[in-house]
């Protein structure tokens, strides 16, 4: 949906007077035009524009304005108090110069009560569910104005449906869930949602055939989002709260783009990936704190993921690649940071074969240092490549662990289901440039964090990367 959308125009109301002794006719237009994902939301525009002559229009406190012979009409759901003057204060009156054929905006204050409009035909209702059936002949775009609306279920079955909150998370706050089953749901932006019970705030019932934004939301408690069906349009799902909840559940494959980017998740777990990611998958610039799992992937990885500018603290598994995962194509990880949690990463026994490009680059791994934690592990080693390239710089090794620091953990990097147990050094790891928290290296060799496992380190780097 593009910006313009985005700004909606609640109530225009064209009027049209005959001035009398004048000596013309002018035309005059006056709308409210309200952003509903400004900071400042009690304050709308009054645009006046003339056509015809210049001159003198007073604004008074009482919605008149003089030489309009009129009142400004304002929106269902809204209460004029007062006009503003330059500074935003109230004023009694204001009065400004309107020029020919030019436009001038004027500050007014109001007020805003619950209840949902729909967008452009100004249809009112008091709950949500209500509003979309009034959507569907229209723009399908709902604005839901602050409040606590009790809805149990939502259910939305008809498509390209777009809900924002008028003021965001903060002051709109739904208890209940919404149950999806459109294939092509557009937009929910801006609220608190409180599921009732163990149900998920948010569900979709059937696969995602458009493009989907989740987005500016606060999710409390039970299970935040479930999609039962397959991805297969883009998904993004930005800038959202996850507060003691199971965060995200994939049921079925990604088959198209999908973007998690700037997220907070604590509670329980975050997204989890049941099956296939067939997909680009972008995992971006999220807080991961206070949960057993960060990120939990279960099924066959056949496109590109890249896992980068996260931060992860007290996680039992920071990222998981459970024991039934296939490495087939890209995965990048870098630039993130693990702390104070059980493991950071960890790579599962699978049982078919690697066959990926592997990078773990630029990563922090600080102080996971309680009594068997550990910064990076791999379980199975069979399937490892068994080339080993001397020149670390221009390395095509797979996986390659390069350039991370590690310190202040129980242990750095392990392979190996019993990582104490030495293996088959013809499958190595190839972990060179990398800090160990000392300049004399990893232990048990040297003092700084310990690597288990036929796990190739030198050269190491002397300083922090």
């Amino acid at each position: 949906m593009g910006k313009s959308k985005l700004f909606l125009l609640l109530a225009i109301s064209l009027l049209l007077f005959s001035l009398s002794g004048c000596g013309f006719i002018g035309d005059y237009s006056l709308s409210i035009s309200i952003d509903p994902f400004k900071e400042i939301h009690d304050f709308g525009y009054v645009n006046v524009s003339v056509e015809g002559k210049s001159g003198l229009y007073s604004f008074h406190n009482d919605g008149d304005i003089t030489r309009l012979n009129a009142d400004v009409i304002f929106p269902v759901g809204i209460k004029f108090i007062g006009w503003g003057g330059r500074d935003g204060h109230l004023v009694n009156d204001y009065t400004g110069e309107l020029l020919m054929n030019k436009s001038m905006q004027i500050t007014a204050k109001f007020e805003v009560n619950k209840g949902v409009a729909v967008y452009k035909d100004g249809t009112w209702q008091d709950q949500m569910e209500d509003s979309i059936s009034d959507a569907i002949g229209g723009d399908r775009s709902l604005l839901v104005f602050p409040g606590i609306y009790f809805e149990n279920d939502i259910l939305v079955n008809y498509p390209f449906i777009s809900i924002y909150s008028m003021l965001g998370p903060q002051k709109t706050t739904v208890i209940g869930k919404f149950d999806v089953r459109s294939e092509n749901f557009s937009t929910l932006k801006g609220f608190t949602l409180e599921p009732i019970g163990d149900s998920p705030s948010v569900t979709f019932a059937y696969q995602i055939n458009d493009d989907l934004d989740l987005t500016h939301n606060i999710f409390k408690n039970g299970k935040g989002i479930i999609f039962e069906g397959k991805i297969k349009a883009p998904l993004s799902i930005e800038h959202n709260l996850f507060q003691g909840t199971e965060g995200i559940i994939f049921l079925e494959d990604v088959e198209n783009v999908v973007s998690i980017h700037q997220n907070e998740f604590s509670g329980e777990t975050g997204p989890l990936f049941y099956k296939d990611i067939k997909g680009f998958l972008s995992i971006k610039n999220n807080s991961f704190s206070d949960l057993g799992e960060g990120l939990s992937f279960h099924g066959v990885l056949e496109e590109e993921i890249e896992i980068e500018n996260n931060n992860f603290q007290q996680v039992g598994a920071g990222i998981l690649f459970t024991d039934d995962v296939l490495y087939f194509n890209d995965i990048l990880i870098k630039n993130n940071s693990f702390r104070n949690s059980s493991i950071g990463i960890e790579f599962g026994s699978y049982d078919d074969y690697w066959e990926p490009s592997l990078k773990i680059l630029e990563n922090n791994f600080y102080d996971n240092n309680q009594e068997g934690a550990i910064g990076v592990h791999f379980v199975n080693l069979d399937k490892i490549n068994e080339y080993y390239d001397d020149d670390y710089l221009n390395s095509n090794n797979d996986p390659q662990i390069r350039y991370n620091n590690f310190s202040g953990n129980y242990i750095g990097l392990g392979a190996g289901q019993d990582i104490w147990s030495t293996l088959d050094d013809d499958y190595k790891i190839d972990a060179r440039g990398n800090w160990w928290g000392s300049k004399d290296g990893p232990s048990p060799a040297q003092d700084g964090d310990p690597v288990i496992g036929p796990i190739e380190v030198e050269p190491w780097r002397e300083t922090p990367n």
